[in-house]
């Protein structure tokens, strides 16, 4: 899911001195903290949300070559969500490997607080007007709207459904356990003092361990047919999250492995975007494109850590400074929100009162035109209502120890 902050500020770490000192191997650098704002980051969840809206579009054209080349993107838009979880792993874990070298520990309590506030007071707002809209319009009782909406309240929807309403959510809840789950994995990695088995030196085995294992069972998944069903499930899509919580330790702490990237960030961007193509070019066999996941998770990696590490003056630079690049980093900013109401409002709205009355020839790419709009607004104005006020109150009572 997108992770932004009231103020957009993300903490940069620039390597200098080692955080553990292992004899004969300074691989590992200490962090310097700068507090600044990271528009290329802002930019990839720009991306990343309108990928999202492409795939969820809401109207499909007429038969014929346009509808084939929609119906041919559409698998790429629904990348949109692995981008978000890349994205969240990388800016979560970054927050929490800054507090575990800075303090020794992690104050989960304090970390757990902060991701409530930013996720909780939109999505049960959400929650309540889709409630008010199963009773009101779809002849719903209290009682079974209640138990519908019951697996949402506790972030199950992504086990055991319904599967036809707020489906957008399900990623939410893989992101909740993500939170949950990320803590105590680097508190249990953090209390080994052992220098051999120090969280330094474990965590690119348990992303990689995490990798295979979420692999596993998206295997099993297609073996037994249990998939793409299962593929809302946090178990075998947990590992894309962990794969950005990699990028940062990468990033921040192993100046060595960087040294190449920060070198020809041009020629590793491109070797992302192969990726993320050729994930999308593989055979259309269940059992490939369920592991072809792991191409596109690397492939957008790749282009994070280069949009992170840019040489100034770079076409890509150039690209990411250009006034378009600004556009998509303000529709970043307001990406969680956008991705929450998009299905409540805008799909709606364009479905019943925009295009019955367009001509068919342009029901598709103007109505979808339209629907991107109503639905960039829509998140602007419910970030602007909830997101910003509650984000406010949470940086002014339960401050970051780490930003």
């Amino acid at each position: 899911m997108p992770e932004t902050s009231v103020k957009s500020r993300i903490v940069l770490l620039s390597a200098t001195d080692s955080p553990e000192k292992s004899s004969g191997n300074e691989r590992l650098s200490r962090p310097k903290r700068i507090q600044t704002r990271v528009l290329n980051l802002d930019v990839l969840r720009g991306v990343a949300i309108l990928l999202v809206l492409f795939s969820h579009q809401v109207f499909m054209p007429n038969p014929g070559s346009f509808k084939d080349f929609i119906v041919g993107l559409h698998p790429v838009g629904q990348g949109g969500v692995d981008l978000f979880f890349v994205l969240s792993g990388f800016l979560v874990g970054g927050l929490l490997l800054t507090e575990v070298h800075q303090s020794g520990q992690i104050d989960v309590r304090r970390f757990l607080i902060r991701r409530a506030f930013k996720i909780w007071p939109p999505y049960f707002a959400l929650l309540i007007v889709t409630g008010i809209q199963l009773v009101r319009h779809d002849g719903y009782t209290f009682q079974t709207m209640l138990q519908k909406l019951t697996p949402f309240v506790f972030s199950l929807q992504n086990y055991v459904g319904p599967w036809d309403i707020i489906t957008q959510t399900w990623s939410l809840a893989v992101e909740e356990h993500f939170y949950v789950a990320l803590p105590i994995v680097l508190l249990c990695l953090s209390r080994r003092k052992s220098e051999r088995f120090s969280i330094w030196r474990s965590l690119p085995v348990v992303a990689i361990g995490l990798l295979v294992f979420c692999n596993v069972f998206k295997v099993v998944g297609c073996v037994t047919g249990a998939f793409p069903v299962n593929g809302f499930n946090t178990h075998v899509r947990m590992d894309a999250l962990f794969i950005g919580v990699l990028l940062n330790y990468l990033h921040t702490y192993c100046k060595p492995f960087m040294g190449p990237v920060k070198n020809q960030s041009q020629l590793v961007f491109a070797s992302g975007i192969l990726l993320v193509v050729l994930r999308y070019c593989l055979p259309a066999t269940p059992l490939l494109r369920v592991m072809s996941w792991t191409l596109l998770y690397l492939g957008y990696g790749l282009c994070l850590l280069a949009v992170m590490n840019l040489t100034e003056g770079s076409l890509i630079d150039r690209v990411m400074k250009s006034h378009l690049s600004k556009f998509v980093a303000w529709i970043g900013l307001y990406s969680y929100s956008i991705y929450l109401w998009h299905f409540a409002f805008a799909g709606p709205f364009v479905i019943s009162k925009v295009i019955p009355f367009l001509p068919n020839a342009f029901k598709c790419p103007l109505g979808m035109s339209i629907y991107l709009v109503l639905a960039i607004l829509n998140g602007v104005i419910f970030a602007r209502l909830i997101d910003l006020p509650v984000l406010a109150f949470r940086n002014k009572f339960f401050p970051s120890r780490t930003a």
